[in-house]
Order: structure tokens, then sequence, then C-alpha cells
């Protein structure tokens, strides 16, 4: 067992929370990094620096960069200063840590005077970076590496859907409820962005129909094998299922069906679509090819009983689909067995859905 994997176990053991997220990442050694560095979804660690920390310190710095990921420090810069902002984050997570009983590698920035501070409040009290400033240290601390321009937005929805999975799975353990509220607070806004629902739907949707390895289209190049092709125009097929029990607002039904009107017409996936649920299908199922228009008024919305969500699952089993999308305030039985295509949950009025799989939008 290579000793990444055996400070993944180990960290568990301390902290079932940061090593949810940890595992969830990928992890690597790097010759040519000076000590570690993450994405926000992968972590480098440098070869030489790690081979000469004891199994402790290996701990404290797995740790330090996954809470760079928790924490969403790759993402929340903006147009600050990257070296002040990366400073202020280590400042803020070291202290934490060493709070929490870990070791660290020496040399960390761990100011007492910044204990309790945000990643922000850090920032501003931070001075100018001058050749003597204690708090900027001496050492190559240098550890948020910047996604590509264009992998921007794709690495930030990547590190949400992680920190969605680990929140979910630990949010009912002892070592999430020890999070320091500021933090809590934090995740919070970060799974629950303040940014319109209907672009997080749209900027989901877009990111799946990208370059998508489709079995429509053989690959020319290899004629006797039956290899997928590189295709771009349009997503397969999508299935939006309807909470129509009642529970979900009918403005906000309507307004839904003007964003799938739009993803139909945007991502153009091959069908599309529109099942009303409560404990059953209601009505047939309104489906548009991706040459036709989509007609939000025709789409009937029947319903009124109670809420199960495997009705919709049974049809995607019988008509497989790329994507299911689901609009439901998520009061109903989640013991579902995970299908074999994506599941966008779109939640409206419950931040307590737990998911049981998939990626989570919560509607204001």
């Amino acid at each position: 067992m290579d000793s990444l994997t055996k400070t993944k176990i180990k960290l568990l053991a301390k902290s079932p929370f940061i090593a949810t997220v940890g595992l969830a990442c990928k992890h690597s050694m790097d010759e040519n990094v000076p000590t570690a560095c993450t994405d926000g979804v992968s972590i480098k660690y440098g070869t030489k620096f790690w081979n000469k920390l004891d199994s402790e310190e290996q701990i404290g710095l797995m740790a330090h960069e996954i809470w760079h990921i928790v924490l969403s420090h790759m993402h929340r810069r903006g147009d600050r200063s990257p070296k002040r902002w990366n400073v202020a984050g280590d400042h803020v997570i070291n202290l934490m840590l060493k709070s929490q009983g870990y070791t660290l590698p020496a040399g960390g920035l761990a100011d007492p005077q910044y204990m309790d501070l945000d990643t922000d409040s850090v920032y501003e009290k931070l001075p100018d970076e001058t050749e003597d400033s204690p708090e900027y240290g001496d050492g190559d601390w240098d550890d948020l590496e910047e996604p590509a321009e264009g992998d921007k937005q794709a690495a930030e929805l990547a590190t949400k859907e992680i920190l969605a999975k680990a929140v979910q799975s630990a949010r009912m353990t002892k070592d999430y409820g020890s999070l320091p509220e500021n933090i809590k607070r934090l995740l919070d806004d970060t799974l629950q962005p303040k940014i319109s629902w209907p672009q997080l739907l749209i900027n989901y949707m877009t990111e799946k129909a990208k370059d998508d390895y489709s079995w429509q289209r053989p690959n020319r190049r290899f004629r006797d094998i039956y290899l997928p092709s590189l295709y771009s125009e349009s997503m397969g097929e999508l299935v939006v299922a309807i909470d129509t029990s009642g529970s979900v607002d009918d403005t906000l039904v309507n307004q839904f069906l003007v964003e799938v009107k739009a993803l139909h017409e945007d991502v153009q996936p091959s069908k599309t679509t529109i099942l009303a649920i409560d404990t059953q299908i209601n009505g047939k199922p309104y489906t548009v090819s991706k040459d036709e228009q989509f007609i939000p008024e025709d789409v009937g919305v029947e319903g009124g009983g109670g809420t199960d969500f495997l009705p919709a699952f049974n049809y995607t089993e019988d008509n497989p689909t790329q994507c299911l999308i689901y609009l439901t305030d998520g009061y109903a039985n989640t013991d579902l067995e995970e299908p074999n295509h994506d599941v966008l949950w779109l939640i409206y009025d419950n931040n307590n859905f737990t998911s049981p799989f998939g990626t989570v939008i919560y509607v204001d």
C-alpha cells in the first residue's frame, strides 16, 4: 500500500468529514511541486517534500490541502492578490488544524493573532507583503493551483459536487457537528449559492453536453470495432420529472418549464420528455425531439396526490436516458437504487434534502 493511501486511511480515523472530501479527490506525487498544491478537485504532493515528512506531518499536510478545497479557496479569490489570499487561507487552516491536535510540517503559517477569523478577514488584516513580513513566512507555500481559463467553471462545479456529497454523508455525524459555525455557513453558501437556479441548471446541462462521448456515431477510424466518437452537436435523451403532488408552487413549475424550453433549444438533447408525477405518472408524457419546438403551454401537469420518486426511475429504466432532472420538494422515500444515468435534483423549499445520488441544486 502506497504512502498516500495509508495517509488517507489514517485521516479517516481523525476526521471522517475531511477524509470523505479527500477520498473524492485525485491524489498524486509530482517531482515539480515544491510542497503541495490543489486545484479544487485534485491534490499534488512534492515527492521530495512528502518523503522527508513523518506520518503525522503527512496527515497534517493532506488535511491542509483538503481544507483549501472545503473552503473553496480556488474559486472565491476573485480579483484579490493570489499570494495574499493563499497566505490568508494558510493561516486560517493551520490555526484550526493545530487547535484540533494535528501535526503540521515545519514552517507552516499559523499566526495566533488570526485565530477564529475567516480567510476574508485575515486577507484584509494582512499587511502588504515586504521582504521582512513575518506573516508571509519564508517557505514556498504557494499551494493554490488555478485551473486553466476554459476549465474554471467545470472545476468549480466539480468541487461543489465533491463538497455536496461529503456534507450530505457527514451532516449527522459528530465530526461535522463540531465544525465552527462560520465554516458551516460558508459551506451552505457554497452549496446553496446566490447565483440563480436557472443559471446553475444551464451551467450543469451545458457541461454535460460538452464533448460527450456518444455511441450514436461510430468512430470511423476503427471500422471493425464499434467505438464511440467525440460527439458535441447535442446530448442524448433528457427526461424531466415534475413533482405535481401540490407541494411545489405552480408559478415555479411554469418558470421551470420555460427553463426546460431554453435547455431544449440551447443544449439540444436528442429528445426531451416531461413527466408529471405524484405517486404515479399522470397523463401521457410530453415528448419532443431535437428538431421539434418545445411549447410549455402544451405540457400537462396533473396531479395532487402524495410524492413517490420510484415511478420516474422505473420510467428511465424502461426508456434509457442520459440524464433525469427532478423538480421536487424532496419529501419522499429516497431509498432508491442508483440508476446508470445522471440525476439532477432541483429541490424546492427543503434545504435538509439528502440526495441518495446525483447532484443537487436548491431552488429559492
